[in-house]
């Protein structure tokens, strides 16, 4: 037999169901664990695209927002130790200038001491070379008073050094210890900018997490829950006081200019 096209019968009669086309509708659920405080749409409401339809209270949102603001805190407070160890270590840079100069000072002070060392020895020896010849009748008093005071005055000038050289050894101590203090502070400031960045990327982390969670304010414990098209509420699965899960579908929205006819 030969396959040929006809008219088998004018008009089918069926029975069908008229559906929702799936590209034009959306289930609204909840984003965390918590209460429901309000509920705003019911069923039959018509809604536009990110009008909000109820309020989520939840613990998890909260702790999120508390994160947030404990890394907040901890960022800034790294921020300001930070600000502060790198003053220090410019402080450390502008002291080593300082330790030079007490350096010098205390060469300087070594060498005065040594030289009034020498010329107090060099007095001694004259005044004792002036009494042997006074003995003898070589020499005068006079000279012998001018040796004497040569000698009290070699050994004001060495006192002098000596005090002066301890005041040296002083201000080199003091300012090697604050340069010192300047170079150790290097590590403390590489600890401060990892306990910087440890706690911006906790902050950051925090704020994509309830950014997900579709808080609008960072000091809010609760979310509005939004359709994301228009439509007609046709299923509302929530009332207000009821806990709610992540799992559930709370709402239904329909578009209700396109629909689907399935035929039996």
């Amino acid at each position: 037999l030969t396959a040929t096209q006809r008219v088998w019968q004018d008009t089918v009669l069926a029975t069908g169901n008229l559906t929702a086309d799936p590209d034009r509708q959306c289930q609204v659920g909840s984003p965390a664990t918590g209460r429901i405080t309000e509920v705003w749409a019911k069923v039959g409401d018509h809604v536009e695209p990110g009008q909000a339809l109820a309020r989520l209270q939840s613990p998890e949102i909260l702790k999120a927002s508390a994160d947030f603001h404990h890394a907040q805190v901890r960022y800034q407070l790294a921020q300001k130790t930070l600000e502060q160890r790198r003053q220090v270590a410019r402080l450390g840079d502008l002291s080593r200038r300082p330790v030079e100069e007490a350096r010098n000072e205390y060469a300087s002070g070594r060498s005065e001491l040594e030289m009034a060392q020498s010329a107090l020895t060099v007095t001694r020896k004259r005044l004792l070379r002036t009494k042997d010849l006074l003995q003898h009748g070589i020499t005068t008093q006079q000279q012998l008073e001018e040796d004497q005071a040569a000698q009290e005055e070699a050994q004001s000038r060495l006192e002098k050094a000596r005090h002066q050289l301890e005041v040296a050894r002083e201000h080199r101590t003091r300012e090697e210890r604050v340069a010192q203090s300047g170079s150790l502070v290097t590590t403390k400031i590489l600890e401060a900018e990892t306990e910087a960045a440890l706690a911006r990327e906790e902050m950051e982390h925090s704020r994509k997490l309830l950014t997900n969670f579709g808080v609008q304010s960072l000091e809010s414990d609760s979310v509005d829950l939004r359709g994301s098209r228009a439509g007609v509420v046709v299923r509302r699965a929530v009332s207000t006081g009821e806990w709610v899960s992540s799992e559930q579908e709370l709402f239904q929205i329909l578009d209700p200019s396109h629909l689907w006819l399935w035929l039996n």
